[in-house]
């Protein structure tokens, strides 16, 4: 197993099991998805899921958040360094919700601290039409 440290609102360690790892290479899933889903994902039992509808959300947020800074930039209400260190994450997650958002969402499983495998979101009408 290896071991990765969420950037975001985590306060513990992430463990990937090799099936995980595994999964995600194949699926073209990212650390950086993975640390997204976590931060803005719906729980749900073990699973936690962001959907393109919730992506697409969270994007919308972001480009404001964006806009907003560039605006205090602008203004001269925030520090030139302050706001490029805010502006590059920002831009950075919301690259990342895009590539979500694109893949139509993205479930992750975990047994308490430990992901054991990563996939593409699949609403559950999808399921139904494929049983």
């Amino acid at each position: 197993m290896t071991r990765t440290k969420s950037p975001f609102s985590f306060d513990f360690e992430i463990q990937k099991s090799k099936h995980a790892i595994e999964r995600m290479s194949q699926r073209g899933i990212t650390q950086a998805e993975i640390d997204t889903v976590l931060d803005l994902g719906t729980p749900n039992g073990e699973k936690i899921a962001l959907n393109r509808k919730g992506a697409a959300q969270h994007l919308h947020e972001t480009r404001a958040e964006i806009f907003q800074l560039s605006e205090k930039m602008d203004s001269g209400e925030c520090s030139l360094a302050e706001a490029m260190h805010s502006m590059a994450a920002l831009e950075k997650r919301a690259k990342v919700l895009k590539k979500i958002e694109k893949k139509g969402g993205i479930t992750i499983v975990m047994c308490e601290s430990t992901l054991i495998t990563a996939y593409r979101y699949a609403s559950p009408v999808q399921r139904r039409r494929f049983h």
